[in-house]
């Protein structure tokens, strides 16, 4: 196959004809027998500009519609692209913040670990590196104690939610209650002591 090339900028670009593989190979790709405008098929041109995985010639910055390689997440976190990063995702992006921890540690994060924003925002402001989620749990139950009463340890009451020191509380495996309060709902709910 033969292309034809024209100068744009003084650079010279290759015309791939319909019905070739865009990204050069010079193979086939499917091309519609018929005119429907529904799925917006015009007969004798291409259904597709590529064989399947050929457009991956084109990622990162070879591709036309490059941007630099970061924006946002859907959860709001700043992500770049690292195609060869071991952590980086199925779009071959990775978050900012896991890789600025990394850069402060010297080496790759540990599996399980997690980066904690300090000041609860998603910028990349000051940043913890917790050991597994269940820590970095912990760290935002304290940081919600510490902004609703003032001392970080304190628990909160699932019935009544207030907070309290864990001293006038009754702790169970997953919920924490005052006496009082664990009193009064078994009256209400069971109408038992």
């Amino acid at each position: 196959m033969s292309y034809s090339e024209i100068i744009i900028n003084g650079s010279p670009i290759k015309l791939i004809p319909l019905g070739f593989c865009t990204c050069g190979c010079g193979g086939r790709t499917k091309v519609a027998l018929k005119t429907d405008k529904s799925k917006r098929w015009i007969k004798g041109e291409a259904l597709i500009g590529f064989i399947k995985g050929h457009n991956a010639r084109l990622a990162g910055n070879k591709n036309p519609s490059w941007k630099g390689g970061s924006g946002l997440c859907a959860y709001g976190y700043r992500h770049v692209y690292a195609p060869d990063h071991p952590r980086c995702q199925a779009n071959s992006r990775i978050r900012e913040h896991i890789l600025i921890a990394e850069k402060a540690l010297g080496y790759f994060l540990p599996l399980g670990a997690v980066v904690h924003h300090v000041n609860g925002s998603k910028n990349n402001g000051p940043l913890v590196i917790c050991q597994d989620d269940s820590y970095h749990k912990l760290l935002h139950q304290r940081m919600r104690a510490y902004k609703a009463c003032g001392h970080a340890s304190w628990r909160k009451c699932w019935v009544c939610k207030n907070y309290d020191d864990p001293e006038n509380l009754k702790i169970y495996k997953k919920s924490v209650a005052h006496h009082d309060c664990d009193k009064q709902r078994r009256i209400k709910t069971l109408g038992i002591l």
